[in-house]
């Protein structure tokens, strides 16, 4: 933090005693949160020549958007699920919007419908029955699409009739036929052939398979006379409650200290990120140099590597591990889920079997027999196996 007002400097000052928070101080002058906040989170400041910056705290980026200044001035309410199927990617915004406002009510079809002795009701269990039809992943947005598809059609020709010109049901047909096709072109866009008649449409992407493709994936043992530490965080709802883990392994893979513990309610990328803040400064602590610190977090790989900028929610804690880093022999790396199951069971362990309870591994003796038959596996160089599905891009050729 640094701060050009020498007053405000002294004042933040007032607030540290020997080095650190003044608890007591704190509580006269912040609300409870703050100072959970404060006490948990912010170590004390040192100067700096880098400028404060403003943040939005409302989203993980700390950039300002609409989307999340609106979320905080509405209601918010149960997603209609109905909505969501009318509002279907792909489909011309007039059409949606159309099919919305006819939803509302708001399409004068009352006279029209009584006219044809139709219900309004038989329209609305018609559509629902369609959408709860049973069909392939592939052809769901297809589905979803195909009433709106159909009425935009039906309002089109009677604006036409009123106008003085006509619209056969053959054109009809074709059209909404023409727009299936272009819905299905701008889905899957890597997909050739594919028919432009509805029964061709459903028969292809029925029959549609993906590719597997199957990965061996295992734990690098580091080099001789360095250590690994696998780290991970998981968060039910993100946020969400959460939990942190970690292991150490030498260069022959065999145990050398873990813990799991729970983090409270946060975000899945505080919570990958509060595991290898910990695991590092163990690691540091302990005197375990030089050391790999490897997780399966993408996100957080790339941001400690320079290549995306730090959120805001996790400045503070990257900038811990940082000051962890300088002048040490310590390389952050990624790998796939598969390779790192040792410490994802570590950090399931809470939820699995100790409660909200911390756990902390001292010796291989102190691990279940689950783990234990991870951590052998590891040793041994026994591979998992991953199954990537690839689009299918000669199907139909």
């Amino acid at each position: 933090m640094s701060n050009n007002n020498e007053w405000m400097h002294r004042d933040v000052d007032q607030l540290f005693h020997e080095g650190r928070w003044n608890e007591e101080l704190l509580r006269t002058v912040f609300p409870k949160n703050v100072v959970k906040h404060i006490l948990n989170d912010i170590e004390r400041f040192h100067d700096s020549e880098e400028r404060d910056n403003p943040r939005w705290m409302l989203n993980n980026s700390g950039k300002f958007s609409v989307k999340s200044a609106r979320d905080i001035t509405r209601t918010p309410g149960v997603e209609n699920d109905s909505f969501a199927k009318m509002w279907e990617k792909g489909v011309p915004f007039k059409v949606s919007f159309f099919f919305w406002r006819l939803a509302m009510k708001r399409v004068p079809i009352g006279k029209v419908l009584a006219r044809f002795e139709t219900e309004e009701e038989m329209i609305k269990d018609t559509v629902y029955k369609w959408w709860n039809a049973t069909c392939s992943a592939k052809l769901r947005p297809l589905f979803n699409a195909i009433p709106g598809l159909i009425l935009w059609q039906i309002w089109k020709r009677r604006n036409r009739i009123r106008h003085g010109d006509n619209m056969n049901v053959q054109g009809m047909m074709m059209e909404v036929n023409m727009n299936l096709h272009m819905l299905a072109v701008f889905r899957y866009p890597w997909q050739r052939n594919i028919p432009e008649d509805w029964p061709n449409l459903v028969h292809f992407f029925e029959g549609y398979k993906p590719i597997l493709v199957p990965k061996v994936i295992h734990w690098k043992p580091p080099i001789e006379g360095t250590y690994k530490c696998n780290s991970n965080g998981a968060s039910k709802g993100n946020p969400g409650q959460s939990v942190s883990g970690f292991c150490i392994r030498d260069w022959k893979g065999e145990f050398i200290f873990a813990t799991t513990y729970d983090l409270g309610i946060r975000t899945s990328l505080e919570a990958e990120t509060s595991a290898m803040e910990k695991g590092l400064n163990y690691c540091v602590t302990h005197n375990l140099l030089p050391v790999f610190i490897e997780m399966d977090s993408l996100v957080l790989t790339k941001i400690l590597n320079g290549v995306w900028e730090v959120p805001w929610s996790i400045k503070i804690q990257i900038q811990k591990i940082e000051f962890l880093r300088n002048n040490r022999e310590v390389a952050v790396l990624h790998t796939l889920k598969e390779g790192n199951k040792v410490a994802d069971y570590f950090t399931n362990f809470i939820l699995s079997f100790a409660g909200t309870e911390n756990k902390t591994f001292q010796s291989i003796q102190d691990v279940r027999k689950e783990g234990k038959s991870l951590l052998i596996m590891d040793a041994n160089q026994i591979p998992n196996i991953r199954i990537n599905k690839m689009q299918n891009k000669l199907y139909g050729l």
